[in-house]
Order: structure tokens, then C-alpha cells, then sequence
């Protein structure tokens, strides 16, 4: 019934991001909605370069369930408060990210397209996938979700649930349901090998980066290079007043470094464990609560791996739309340098209505003196 095939592009985006939130690979996301959508919007006669470039900004990874979240809650010392820290601050970053992006993809893609015809690039017919029905209940939809919903009920009945028990509780339901409907234990044993291997593979490239970047963050701090942040931004206001110019400074200098040191290593999670748990002392010193500045930085990691050409979900998606990966990078940067902006605007109203108890600042500032 939607008339306007850049509305549909929208909508797209939001219901994608909406799925980011019990799906939290970024690859993965993209390799699902490619093999379901992609083959859609190709037969609404929407080009695979646009579709692509569209796909590739559903970027955000956010959620009680997302790893980059988890690490975000440990970093800032609240490491079992994941579920207040999304409602109370990452909702809002990734709320005005989707809506922003969301209205911006009518005109922007209309306008990109428009250039394309008068360049006369890109312009051949696409070939349309045929579109399959898997043979899957309809109320399977709802597993993916049983996590999510799980963690939210036990945070507001005040129940202890960590992510790992949620995940494993949610993987036993879905082990029964599956065990009911074939009635065959071998089949099921070699589904959970899949699984398991999956998530093997996945621990195993995640570990080594944390470690790394672990090393790399404790090398910067005995480097002094924490001081010389400290001393450098807190040299642009009073001492221990809220100064505006240090803080908005502050958030765009990390946000971009993590963003650019993204682009180029095609992975977000290694730039933010770098750069993220050098934040929270930049913070205290600062005067504002360290989730304000670790918070932009995990979004701008996110952001950069949607710029990077060798990420892997922006490679599968050149793949499939059979351009170069620097193609779609070209079209969707300005969007994701708007996002940016949009990252640090609200990360500085963020900072601003949070700042750090006195008591707090003080009894840093105390122990910061004995060394």
C-alpha cells in the first residue's frame, strides 16, 4: 500500500534496528535480513546498491543481551545493572539515532539514486532471488526474544538473571519445543553441535580481542597517557565545575578516535575495549557520571565498523548487491557522520543532566593526590 519505495527503505531500517536487539551480531542481522528482505525490496524495483546501503546501517549494537552492552556495564563499575543502564541512558542514544536515519533515508537515497541516472553508474537490471517459505511455525518468531523478555522481567520483579543463565534458559525451551515437534533426539544433537560451534568460533576472535585491547588500555595508563587526557581537558574549565567546552570536547574527540580506529580495524568491539575503559577516569575527572562518555564511544565503535570496508557484514552485503564494498561506504558516510553528530549531541544532554555526585568527584580527587 506504500506508494513511495524510499518509505519502504525506511521502514526497513527501523524494523531492523528493532530486530538488533535479540539478534546482536551485526553480520548475522545483515545475513538474516538478506536471505528475507533483501529478495523483496529487488522485486519493488529498488536497486541492490540502495537496498545494501540501507541494510548496512543497522548498525547499532545495543540491548541487555549485546555484548558490546555488557562490556559498556562492566567498564563503568555496574556490571549487573546492564538492563537500568539501556533504559536509562543507551535507549535514548539509539532512539535518536533511528529516528534521524529513518527520516533522512527518503531524501537522502532519492537524491543519491537521481545523481546515479544522470552518472549512469550502477544502473543495470538486477537479478530478483526467488522468495521461499521455510517450513517453520509461525510462532518460532517469538524464541529469538525469550532472552530479551526474560532479563526485563527479572529486572523490574527484582530477580537476580544474569545474560549467560537467560540465553541457556532460553536455548533449553526452545531444545524441548523443537525435541516435541520432531521426535528425533539425533537430529536435535546435531542442531545444538551447530550452536555450540558457533558460538565456539565466536568466543574464541571476541576473547582475543578483549585481550588485546586489555593489554593495550593498561599500557596507555602506565604510559601516563590517562594523565595527559585528564590534565588536557580538565584544563579547559574550573576546577571541579562542570565545565561545558571540556565535556563536549571530551565526547567528540574519543567518539571520532573510536570511530576512525574502527574504519580501519573493520571490527568495533576491538576500539571500544581499547579506548572505552581509558573513558571513565577521563569522566570522573571531568565531573559527569563515566557512563555520559563510555556510552558515544560504544555508538561511534558501531558506527565505524558501518564505514569500514573490511568489516565483514559490509562485505557480505557488496557480495550480494555484486558491487565493491567501497561503493556502499560512499553513499552511506554522510548518513553516518549525521549519526555522529547525533551521538555526541545527545551524549553531552546525557552528561549534562547526569553529573557525578560531589562526594564522588571528591573522594577521586583524593585518592588521585596520594599517587
Amino acid at each position: 500500500r506504500i506508494k513511495n519505495k524510499y518509505f519502504i527503505l525506511s521502514g526497513t531500517f527501523v524494523v531492523g534496528m528493532a530486530l538488533k536487539i535479540v539478534i546482536s551480531s551485526y553480520a548475522g542481522l545483515l545475513l538474516l535480513l538478506l536471505a528475507c528482505i533483501y529478495p523483496v525490496l529487488l522485486a519493488l524495483k529498488i536497486r541492490p546498491i540502495t537496498a545494501v546501503c540501507v541494510l548496512s546501517l543497522i548498525a547499532l549494537d545495543y540491548g541487555p543481551k549485546d555484548g558490546s552492552s555488557i562490556n559498556m556495564a562492566d567498564m563503568v563499575g555496574q556490571k549487573d545493572n546492564v538492563i537500568g543502564l539501556f533504559l536509562d541512558y543507551q535507549i535514548w542514544s539509539v532512539a535518536a539515532y533511528v529516528a534521524v536515519i529513518a527520516l533522512a533515508i527518503p531524501f537522502y537515497f532519492a537524491w543519491v539514486d537521481k545523481r546515479d541516472a544522470l552518472k549512469g553508474v550502477l544502473s543495470g537490471e538486477a537479478e530478483i532471488p526467488q522468495i521461499l517459505n521455510p517450513k517453520c511455525p509461525t510462532f518460532y518468531i517469538l524464541f529469538p526474544w525469550l532472552p530479551v523478555v526474560s532479563l526485563f522481567a527479572a529486572y523490574f520483579l527484582q530477580i537476580k538473571l544474569d545474560v549467560v543463565t537467560a540465553n541457556f534458559i532460553s536455548i533449553a525451551i526452545v531444545f524441548a519445543v523443537e525435541f516435541i515437534r520432531h521426535r528425533d533426539a539425533k537430529r536435535l544433537g546435531e542442531d545444538m553441535v551447530v550452536i555450540l560451534k558457533a558460538m565456539a568460533e565466536i568466543f574464541v576472535s571476541v576473547v582475543s580481542i578483549i585481550i588485546a585491547a586489555g593489554v593495550f588500555a593498561e599500557g596507555v595508563k602506565s604510559l601516563g597517557g590517562v594523565g595527559i587526557l585528564v590534565n588536557a581537558v580538565s584544563g579547559f574549565g574550573k576546577t571541579g565545575e562542570f565545565a561545558t567546552f571540556a565535556v563536549i570536547l571530551s565526547i567528540a574527540v574519543f567518539s571520532f578516535l573510536v570511530y576512525f580506529a574502527s574504519v580501519i580495524m573493520g571490527s568495533g568491539i576491538a576500539a571500544f575495549n581499547a579506548f572505552g575503559r581509558l573513558a571513565p577516569e577521563v569522566a570522573t575527572k571531568l565531573g559527569i557520571a563515566p557512563i555520559t562518555l563510555v556510552l558515544p564511544i560504544e555508538i561511534a565503535s558501531c558506527l565505524g565498523r558501518a564505514a569500514s570496508p573490511i568489516a565483514g557484514g559490509i562485505l557480505a552485503l557488496a557480495g550480494f548487491a555484486k558491487v565493491s564494498p567501497m561503493e556502499i561506504i560512499k553513499r552511506t558516510t554522510p548518513l553516518l557522520l549525521l549519526a555522529m553528530v547525533v551521538n555526541i549531541l545527545v551524549a553531552f544532554y546525557l552528561a549534562k543532566a547526569n553529573p557525578l555526585p560531589p562526594q564522588e568527584r571528591t573522594q577521586t580527587q583524593a585518592v588521585e593526590s596520594l599517587f
